[in-house]
């Protein structure tokens, strides 16, 4: 995770498996605190919205031969993009069990490409995207089963206010 002002750059993970041991109950896209004014570290997040990862304020992420697996509840989908531009999505599969809930979540995010990715278990939907405030996404060559859809647009969902105190603490 990254500030606004000060985004993480060029992330790259190849050839990498997550297996999500754990269990939380799923939280909102829009209620994760910025923490603007703290280094804005994932261990001080008690809950994300994604099992695998949740990038935020990030640019020029390639994620490459990715496998991500969960033994909980699966609420979650495996991977969130929040304000994420400039990125590759290539090659990852992840575990999903639950038809609701999509594999990938995109919000605030743009030049997004995703190539050959593909869930493992059952889906209806294995991207969703806030589309007011997605730009220029590219899906090519992701691998559908039947009656499967590759996009589910959605509205976006409204920032959370959270006061000063809140995120100085």
């Amino acid at each position: 995770m990254g500030l606004r002002n000060h985004k993480i750059k060029n992330v790259f993970l190849t050839n990498y498996t997550v297996q999500y041991k754990g269990t939380q109950d799923h939280v909102s896209y829009n209620e994760v605190p910025l923490k603007e004014f703290s280094y804005p570290m994932a261990i001080m997040f008690e809950k994300v919205p994604a099992y695998g990862l949740y990038c935020r304020n990030a640019e020029n992420l390639h994620l490459e031969n990715i496998t991500m697996s969960s033994t909980e509840k699966k609420d979650r989908p495996a991977i969130t993009l929040d304000r994420v531009t400039d990125s590759e999505l290539l090659s990852i599969k992840a575990e999903i069990i639950r038809s609701t809930v999509p594999m990938f979540h995109f919000r605030n995010s743009e030049n997004v490409l995703t190539n050959s990715c593909r869930f493992i278990g059952i889906n209806k939907n294995l991207f969703e995207v806030e589309y007011r405030t997605c730009k220029n996404l590219t899906f090519s060559n992701n691998d559908l089963k039947t009656n499967q859809k590759e996009i589910n647009r959605t509205e976006s969902i409204p920032e959370k206010v959270f006061s000063m105190i809140s995120q100085l603490t």
